[in-house]
Protein backbone atom coordinates (compact mmCIF):
# COMPACT_ATOMS: atom_id res chain seq x y z
CA UNK A 1 0.00 0.00 0.00
CA UNK A 2 2.89 2.37 0.67
CA UNK A 3 3.81 2.10 -3.01
CA UNK A 4 0.72 4.17 -3.79
CA UNK A 5 2.18 7.23 -2.05
CA UNK A 6 4.83 7.36 -4.79
CA UNK A 7 2.10 8.07 -7.33
CA UNK A 8 0.14 10.59 -5.26
CA UNK A 9 1.38 12.02 -1.97
CA UNK A 10 -1.93 13.48 -0.72
CA UNK A 11 -3.66 10.21 0.20
CA UNK A 12 -5.65 10.90 3.35
CA UNK A 13 -6.85 7.40 4.23
CA UNK A 14 -6.93 3.89 2.81
CA UNK A 15 -9.24 1.03 3.79
CA UNK A 16 -8.68 -2.58 2.77
CA UNK A 17 -11.50 -5.12 2.90
CA UNK A 18 -10.78 -8.83 2.40
CA UNK A 19 -13.71 -11.15 1.59
CA UNK A 20 -14.26 -14.82 0.77
CA UNK A 21 -16.75 -15.61 -1.96
CA UNK A 22 -18.25 -19.06 -2.15
CA UNK A 23 -19.20 -19.81 -5.72
CA UNK A 24 -19.73 -23.54 -5.98
CA UNK A 25 -16.65 -25.49 -4.99
CA UNK A 26 -14.22 -22.64 -5.65
CA UNK A 27 -13.55 -20.10 -2.88
CA UNK A 28 -12.40 -16.88 -4.51
CA UNK A 29 -10.67 -14.21 -2.48
CA UNK A 30 -11.84 -10.64 -3.01
CA UNK A 31 -9.87 -7.54 -2.08
CA UNK A 32 -11.53 -4.14 -2.05
CA UNK A 33 -9.39 -1.06 -1.44
CA UNK A 34 -10.85 2.42 -0.86
CA UNK A 35 -8.45 5.35 -1.03
CA UNK A 36 -9.61 8.78 0.11
CA UNK A 37 -7.95 11.70 -1.68
CA UNK A 38 -8.99 15.37 -1.54
CA UNK A 39 -12.44 15.63 -3.08
CA UNK A 40 -12.86 12.01 -4.10
CA UNK A 41 -12.80 8.35 -3.06
CA UNK A 42 -11.12 5.86 -5.38
CA UNK A 43 -12.26 2.23 -5.18
CA UNK A 44 -10.61 -0.86 -6.63
CA UNK A 45 -11.95 -4.40 -6.37
CA UNK A 46 -10.13 -7.52 -7.55
CA UNK A 47 -10.77 -11.27 -7.32
CA UNK A 48 -8.18 -14.06 -7.39
CA UNK A 49 -7.49 -17.50 -5.94
CA UNK A 50 -5.27 -15.93 -3.22
CA UNK A 51 -5.52 -12.76 -1.17
CA UNK A 52 -1.99 -11.82 -2.29
CA UNK A 53 -2.95 -12.01 -5.94
CA UNK A 54 -6.17 -10.08 -5.55
CA UNK A 55 -4.43 -7.41 -3.43
CA UNK A 56 -1.67 -6.92 -6.00
CA UNK A 57 -4.26 -6.63 -8.76
CA UNK A 58 -6.29 -4.06 -6.79
CA UNK A 59 -3.14 -2.02 -6.13
CA UNK A 60 -2.36 -1.98 -9.86
CA UNK A 61 -5.90 -0.72 -10.54
CA UNK A 62 -5.44 2.02 -7.94
CA UNK A 63 -2.09 3.05 -9.46
CA UNK A 64 -3.85 3.73 -12.75
CA UNK A 65 -6.68 5.60 -11.00
CA UNK A 66 -4.24 7.74 -8.99
CA UNK A 67 -2.27 8.63 -12.11
CA UNK A 68 -5.49 9.68 -13.86
CA UNK A 69 -6.63 11.67 -10.82
CA UNK A 70 -3.25 13.41 -10.57
CA UNK A 71 -3.29 14.26 -14.29
CA UNK A 72 -6.81 15.65 -13.92
CA UNK A 73 -5.70 17.82 -10.98
CA UNK A 74 -2.71 19.14 -12.94
CA UNK A 75 -4.95 20.01 -15.94
CA UNK A 76 -7.28 22.03 -13.69
CA UNK A 77 -4.43 24.31 -12.65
Amino acid sequence: MEKLSRFFDRIMEANVILKLENSGQVRDKITEIRVHVPGETLIATATDKTFEGSTLEAIEILKRQLKQYKDKMIQKR
